[in-house]
């Protein structure tokens, strides 16, 4: 998970898997499961959050969402639908609009 990160990183996105670190607009990345893979090692099934400040006017956070989802998008393919999803920081308890893209690493 390390290296998607990091590359993902070198493309100029702020992504991290620590929702302390997160300042939208930006990624989380969350585990989510592990599959054994014949000979192959390990992927591990995460989702992707695009996560962005709660403007208060949603047309323009469906907007902004949109937009950081199809970033990602250039560096992956999404291995399922993108959904809608929220997210509450650590030190905010405000819930803020997100989209769900789920990715599978190996």
């Amino acid at each position: 998970m390390r290296e998607f990160i990091d590359q993902a990183e070198a493309a100029g996105l702020r992504i991290t898997e620590d929702p302390a670190q997160l300042v939208p607009p930006g990624f989380l990345v969350q585990f989510q499961s592990a599959t054994a893979l014949t000979l192959d090692g390990w992927e591990l099934g995460t989702r992707v959050l695009a996560v962005v400040p709660n403007s208060g006017d949603h047309g323009r956070s469906a907007d902004e969402l949109v937009a950081l989802v199809n970033e990602l998008l250039t560096l992956v393919d999404s291995d399922g639908p993108v959904t809608a999803a929220s997210v509450q920081l650590p030190n905010d308890p405000t819930p803020l609009p997100a989209l769900s893209v789920p990715l599978n690493i190996t």
